[in-house]
């Protein structure tokens, strides 16, 4: 006999085993009774697991928020500032000229 021709009857009548272990018989009040407590259950958990987190945040014992020690005596660089200010004006001043006097635009049909 050929190795190969061995393993496809390992193959098959393990395939088939497990096919018995893992079919259920076509039942549906049953599966429905099965489907309704596993979600049941799912339900149950997951409303148990936010009722402890609730918890353990009213009790403030998780997810803690610490501030920073904040630097208040920061110094304003005032060349920076300046400049900063002046680019500002200046596309305002551009905006507002444009919005005043339209740019001409000549007319493609003539």
């Amino acid at each position: 006999m050929k190795p190969n021709s061995i393993q496809p009857k390992k193959i098959s009548s393990s395939a088939h085993s497990l096919g018995k272990i893992f079919s259920f018989p076509f039942a549906p009040h049953r599966q429905f009774r099965r489907l309704t407590f596993v979600a049941f259950i799912l339900l149950a958990g997951s409303i148990g697991v936010h009722m402890y987190l609730f918890h353990r945040i009213l009790s403030r014992n998780i997810f803690q928020v610490t501030s920073a020690p904040s630097n208040s005596s920061a110094v304003v660089n005032e060349k920076k500032l300046s400049s900063v200010l002046s680019r500002y004006k200046a596309k305002s001043q551009m905006r507002t000229d444009l919005e005043t006097n339209p740019a001409a635009v000549p007319d493609p049909s003539k």
